[in-house]
């Protein structure tokens, strides 16, 4: 049983804020750099203070950014720039996008969720996580005790219950209707009514939600929910959540592309040769000459019915297909280049993979075959996207997909709401 609550969330103030755009960012696990300085830049105001602030050589254990970002908090508070909701709601979100030139309106509910460990069978990973992200999240998280962007889940809704009772707050005028940055089209709704919100959890306590994304930030809500338990503090066992129709004919579900670097002694040709037993193999020439647009098509076609997937080297761009068919619906492409390609020709095994040092992801294909040619990566392997259907039925016999498995497009934004835990 899914327990969701309404909360009273913290919001920016319409009245000192007028430009929502420039309040909001990225989750913080796909912010460079050079777009956490833009994000500065863009409003004193910015999420990005909160979410993932700025690091300086002079950072000590009195003056880092989780209290800064405490410390921007508590200011914000106090000035008013961020207003708290008298009583508890959902909110109603619609986010409207352009992939491949066709619009998507992806709407969701979003909600204060229950943080229950994995056994309970309420909520359930697909993907997993690195201790690196999860002890960044739990200092911001022990500074704050707020939840500054949310963990994207799924809810499998097959007669659109909520999406029928949620649209019904669409008739009045929205809490924000802005255009982001990207060109991405934001609108959110209050969901006051105790009536509907009484009926939107009861449905929900039928659902099971599946984690589509940010499996650091809810493991470790759970983890310092477990915590502040042990120690007898009640009140610390939700995270905020943005949560959508896994029947949604608006879900886009890319892939995410493997990149190789710093592995030494590497021949090209013997991988392919190693491979060839069991893979056939087509030579679509230089990387920077192919279409890629007919690759992806070929690839997506190859990937019917056997595991395949695109090689990139600095002179060739292969597509491998494996002879042999799936065997069932369980075997997911990421997993199979990892067991047959990744650990047996590169040596990467999980538990290098899992460092980050020699295997990065992307999600743009141009992108991939550009870090090849230009020198800056080895190799890198062009994926097709699991299906909504693999990852539902893999998480059910909590089996964990590979980390960065999938990638539901856009990602959600930090700063519609946050959830203060206190």
């Amino acid at each position: 049983m899914t327990t969701i609550l309404p909360f009273q969330a913290i919001r920016y103030n319409k009245d000192k804020v007028d430009t929502f755009s420039n309040v909001i960012a990225p989750p913080y696990d796909v912010i460079s750099p050079e777009e956490q300085e833009q994000l500065y830049e863009l409003s004193p105001y910015n999420i990005i203070r909160l979410e993932y602030g700025k690091e300086t050589p002079e950072d000590n254990e009195k003056n880092n950014r989780y209290i800064r970002a405490k410390n921007t908090l508590d200011q914000w508070l106090n000035e008013g720039i961020l207003v708290r909701e008298e009583r508890p709601v959902f909110y109603w979100y619609e986010q409207v996008f352009t992939w491949n030139e066709q619009t998507y309106r992806r709407e969701g509910l979003i909600a204060a969720l229950k943080a229950e460990p994995y056994r309970e069978k309420a909520v359930l990973p697909h993907e997993e996580t690195l201790s690196k992200p999860k002890e960044d999240r739990y200092k911001l998280l022990d500074h704050c005790k707020t939840n500054f962007s949310p963990v994207f889940g799924l809810y499998p809704d097959s007669h659109m219950q909520v999406d029928k009772l949620c649209s019904t707050v669409k008739d009045s005028p929205p809490l924000m209707d802005f255009t982001d940055f990207s060109g991405q089209h934001h609108r959110v709704w209050t969901i006051r009514d105790e009536g509907l919100q009484e009926k939107i959890q009861e449905i929900f306590n039928d659902f099971t939600v599946f984690l589509a994304d940010g499996h650091h930030r809810y493991e470790t809500a759970l983890n310092y929910a477990r915590e502040m338990e042990e120690k007898g503090i009640q009140g610390y066992d939700s995270v905020l959540a943005i949560m959508v129709n896994l029947y949604s004919p608006n879900l886009l579900l890319l892939p995410t592309h493997r990149v190789v670097t710093g592995i030494s002694g590497l021949d090209y040709q013997t991988v392919i040769s190693d491979l060839s037993g069991s893979f056939s193999v087509e030579n679509w020439g230089e990387p920077g000459g192919v279409d890629l647009d007919a690759f992806t098509a070929r690839l997506k076609e190859c990937g019917s019915e056997h595991f395949s997937f695109g090689f990139c080297t600095p002179e060739n761009l292969y597509l491998m297909q494996r002879k042999e068919k799936y065997n069932s619906i369980e075997e997911l492409d990421v997993s199979l280049l990892q067991e047959t390609v990744l650990e047996k020709c590169f040596g990467l095994t999980p538990e290098k993979v899992k460092t980050g040092d020699n295997l990065y992801y992307t999600k743009n294909s141009g992108e991939t075959l550009d870090l090849v040619t230009s020198g800056q990566a080895q190799a890198a392997f062009i994926m097709n996207p699991p299906t909504v259907d693999q990852i539902i039925t893999l998480s059910k016999k909590s089996i964990r997909l590979p980390q960065k498995s999938t990638y539901f497009y856009p990602k959600l934004v930090s700063g519609l709401a946050l959830n203060k835990l206190e």
